[in-house]
């Protein structure tokens, strides 16, 4: 009898660890699916998101240059220009004035 029942709690022990490893690759390979899913879920949201920015960067780029610059520079100028002649004129009124009146009073005085 003790030798049947060492024999079969040998067998009870191979079969349990016989089961455990079989369990164990069944997970591990559960988890290797899952952990590559999401590498191929990560990869294809990077690649998702390069492609946007690169399609954002393009549309901007593009437009940006030719749309809003343009305008913007010339817009600038002729404000500076208008800004520049306004206050050139009231230089030169003022430079007439104060000519004159020295003039005035340099023929008073003689």
């Amino acid at each position: 009898i003790t030798v049947s029942a060492t024999l079969a709690s040998c067998l009870a022990a191979w079969w349990t660890y016989t089961a455990r490893v079989a369990h164990q690759e069944k997970l591990e390979a559960h988890l290797r699916a899952i952990h590559e899913e999401m590498e191929r879920t990560q990869l294809a949201t990077k690649k998702a998101q390069e492609d946007k920015i690169e399609e954002v960067r393009d549309t901007y780029t593009t437009n940006f240059s030719l749309s809003y610059l343009l305008p913007g520079i010339g817009g600038t100028f002729l404000l500076g220009y208008a800004a520049g002649f306004r206050h050139g004129s009231k230089m030169a009124a003022r430079a007439t004035r104060e000519m004159k009146t020295s003039m005035e009073e340099a023929l008073h005085r003689k």
